[in-house]
């Protein structure tokens, strides 16, 4: 119970430190084999039993309907859903439950150490084999911790254990969803404002915020919305003052196409296979004076095929305070260099041919050449010369520019169209 005025046990809670994968990572190894393969531990805070001197501490209220008078008081036994501390206490178990494990099950087991977030477990691996191999070993481990490793999903549906069959083929995979009779991925789009209600910052915020696209496949429609909220600090508004009629305007056009998204679809996997001849990283990055913008391509090569799959797109809403382009597109290299040391170490593709793409010469000029720039250019060349090197840096001519779409913004039907 929390009384008005006193801590709440949350507040009185250390969330201890953070042993959970972020969402990126792990979809970037979910997409790196050929096998994408997902479960889910049931009941996974319930299998953790709390130590009998600290029950006190989750001491609760139970009252009957048909006998108010006589309130029951009960402790919990077991880690407790929505504690700031359950998320550590999950993980810190799993990673100990892990560690521990016999060494004839250590290749599953360090798989199962990367692939669990919270208590759905994402991965991906090359073969059907290796996929029956996974799934047994698994079972095996987590059973050992009394841990019911469920829920099997695959594109490859022959394999899932017969207990888990199902007949829906869209999966939620961490927010998005998992077509897995085409091996794809979408977003979900749930439109639940009328277009009759009074637009506000609030509500502006709230809407944007509902499309949730840890890979970023949507910036470019996703863009338009920062931009007006961007627009109403320029003015000045408050959270609940009614927009402008031009905003409002803009708004409802971009809000009336929101759905066409979530009939884009890109590939779930990279198609990285152990016959893979030649692989390398193509990264452009672009700026305007509305955003800047990067984003990530592999491009495999396998006999007379070549596949070029979307890894990562990242932008940011260029400052209100005004900036050169040539600054911008300075900044466009910098996180250009962050999400490429991030997928490099996700995906573990160290020996690669790496090329980064970039139309303005005057920031490749900055990034390659050694002087003194000013401590606004300098400091970032330092930062970007940390994560890349100036030799993989190259021109492209900015009508060929894959990022600029997404450094300009656009509307759904553009987007779901291609142009």
């Amino acid at each position: 119970m929390h009384a008005l005025g006193f801590p709440s046990l949350n507040d009185s809670l250390s969330t201890g430190p953070n042993l959970i994968e972020i969402i990126p990572t792990i979809l970037n190894r979910f997409r790196r084999n050929y096998v994408g393969v997902t479960s889910d531990i049931e009941k996974a805070f319930l299998q953790i039993s709390i130590r009998e001197k600290d029950r006190d501490y989750l001491r609760f209220l139970w009252l009957r309907k048909d006998d108010l008078e006589h309130v029951q008081q009960y402790r919990h036994r077991r880690v407790v859903f929505g504690l700031t501390c359950s998320p550590y206490l999950l993980a810190a178990t799993l990673e100990c439950h892990l560690n521990r494990v016999q060494e004839n099950l250590s290749c599953t087991s360090e798989i199962l150490k990367t692939a669990f977030y919270v208590e759905n477990c994402v991965t991906s691996l090359d073969s059907e084999l290796e996929m029956r191999k996974f799934i047994l070993e698994s079972q095996i481990i987590m059973s050992s911790g009394n841990f019911n490793l469920r829920g099997w999903k695959s594109n490859l549906h022959s394999v899932v254990p017969n207990g888990d069959t199902s007949t829906d083929e869209n999966v939620s995979v961490l927010g998005l969803v998992w077509h897995t009779d085409t091996d794809t991925l979408s977003c979900k789009v749930e439109q639940t404002v009328t277009l009759e209600k009074p637009f506000t910052k609030r509500l502006v915020l709230a809407i944007a915020h509902q499309i949730f696209d840890p890979i970023g496949f949507t910036t470019p429609v996703m863009l338009i919305p920062k931009l007006i909220l961007q627009e109403t600090w320029n003015l000045k508004l408050k959270w609940d003052d009614t927009l402008p009629d031009d905003l409002v305007g803009k708004f409802k056009s971009w809000y009336r196409q929101l759905y066409l998204i979530a009939n884009i679809r890109i590939p779930r996997w990279f198609s990285i296979s152990p016959t893979t001849e030649s692989l390398s990283v193509h990264v452009f990055c672009d700026a305007s004076q509305k955003a800047y913008a990067t984003c990530i391509f592999l491009r495999v090569k396998q006999g007379d095929k070549i596949v070029v799959t979307l890894v990562h797109v990242r932008s940011r809403v260029a400052p209100v305070k005004t900036v050169t382009i040539p600054r911008l597109e300075q900044l466009a290299c910098l996180i250009e260099a962050r999400l490429l040391s991030s997928v490099i170490n996700d995906l573990k593709l160290y020996d690669v041919n790496i090329y980064c793409w970039t139309d303005s010469t005057t920031a490749l000029c900055w990034i390659q050449r050694d002087q003194n720039w000013g401590t606004f250019v300098q400091n970032r060349v330092r930062e970007i010369r940390s994560l890349t090197s100036p030799t993989v840096r190259r021109h492209v001519p900015g009508a060929l520019n894959a990022e600029d779409l997404v450094s300009r913004g656009c509307s759904g039907e553009q987007l779901s169209q291609g142009k």
